[in-house]
């Protein structure tokens, strides 16, 4: 099934960890937190995860990533009256070759003559090509990892089980429990594979378009900017 849009607190993790695990009521509470947050980083991203689009500004031609992104999704760059200005990803960090595109070398913006603006980034900016002096703002959609108001992580309730496995491998690693962690490596592996393949599956609505792609060869109208 497509990942759900219901959360539970971390501590259903937690307790559903200590039901599983003999021994487990005296251990530091902090590690189990850190644990879910490492198993979650190793599922990776899911519908639960997308972000509501952000505006980004520019400072000297460069748009700060949002402290609480895991990574981007899509972004848009706009002009001052809202239009939407064509750019091509470049890749990692600042351009370093001379183009063959004598506009993008004099700062030009000319999309349709081969010189949108270079678009390119690093940990922590998404970078403006020179071209790029009429970019008023940008609108971000990233991944981020589910949080509260309180900033403490919600857990999308398909994910309690699997996380809690995890989690009781790296109980037996702390113990140095060479036997359990052995059997919960594997218990582990395969139920982050399983999830990991929920994730993926398509909810209805995006099955449905995708059948409406795929069943018809006549040629029709297709909104793919959004």
């Amino acid at each position: 099934m497509a990942t759900t849009s219901s959360f539970v607190p971390v501590d259903q993790v937690i307790a559903t960890f200590k039901s599983i695990t003999e021994g487990a009521d005296t251990i530091d509470r902090a590690f189990v937190k850190e644990w879910v947050y490492l198993g979650l980083t190793e599922l990776g991203p899911n519908m639960a995860w997308i972000s509501e689009p952000v505006t980004l500004y520019p400072i000297d031609s460069g748009l700060q990533k949002p402290l609480d992104m895991y990574s981007p999704i899509d972004i848009a760059l706009y002009d001052v009256n809202g239009a939407e200005l064509k750019y091509a990803y470049r890749g990692k960090n600042y351009r370093i070759h001379v183009s063959d595109n004598s506009l993008l070398n004099n700062a030009e913006y000319a999309p349709g003559l081969g010189a949108p603006i270079d678009l390119s980034e690093d940990s922590y900016y998404f970078h403006l090509g020179s071209n790029a002096g009429s970019v008023a703002y940008a609108i971000l959609k990233y991944w981020k990892f589910p949080t509260d108001e309180n900033g403490e992580l919600k857990i999308p309730e398909q994910d309690v089980f699997t996380l809690s496995l995890f989690c009781k491998y790296m109980y037996y690693m702390r113990k140095d429990d060479k036997v359990g962690m052995g059997q919960f490596h594997n218990l582990w592996i395969a139920a982050r594979n399983e999830a990991r393949t929920a994730h993926k599956i398509p909810s209805m609505l995006e099955g449905a378009e995708i059948a409406r792609g795929w069943n018809s060869m006549i040629q029709k109208m297709r909104f793919k900017n959004f």
